[in-house]
């Protein structure tokens, strides 16, 4: 059954897990994933996203990171890496709460062309609404004044 469209003033935050493979401490590689909250933007404000940080004609590896980090900035919410089974040895390293600054570390960090790729892909369904079941996984974000998780 179909339901009505809703034209949004705000737009919503959507759950967009990504599953990687990063290689362990002893030299396995175990699939991992990280589920992150990315924003629904209109194109206009993607356009002008793009625009304020305009990829260079020299850019390298590592300023395409950098510069993807302040993309990804501005519409990554937050993020959830930690297993709720995991032991607290195991949660020891992981970048946890959300930051800003924290995003830009992963995004920047040892795994971060993978990331940066995954996400992007994550954003680009998300903008053509490929993100299978993102219905469910849609909710409001919150009001600039609130302070709701």
């Amino acid at each position: 059954m179909s339901t009505r469209y809703k034209v949004r003033k705000t737009p919503i935050s959507v759950a967009a897990p990504i599953t990687f493979s990063q290689i362990q401490e002893d030299g396995s590689v175990q699939d991992v994933e990280i589920t992150f909250r990315i924003k629904r933007l209109p194109e206009k404000d993607i356009e002008a996203l793009s625009a304020a940080h305009p990829a260079p004609e020299d850019e390298t590896l590592a300023k395409m990171l950098d510069r993807n980090a302040k993309i990804f900035g501005a519409v990554v919410t937050d993020w959830d890496v930690l297993d709720a089974d995991a032991s607290e040895a195991a949660q020891k390293d992981v970048v946890q709460p959300f930051s800003q600054e924290a995003l830009a570390d992963l995004i920047t960090g040892e795994d971060g062309l993978t990331i940066s790729n995954k996400l992007n892909e994550a954003w680009r369904n998300l903008r053509f609404n490929l993100i299978a079941g993102a219905a469910k996984n849609s909710q409001p974000s919150p009001e600039p004044t609130s302070t709701a998780a």
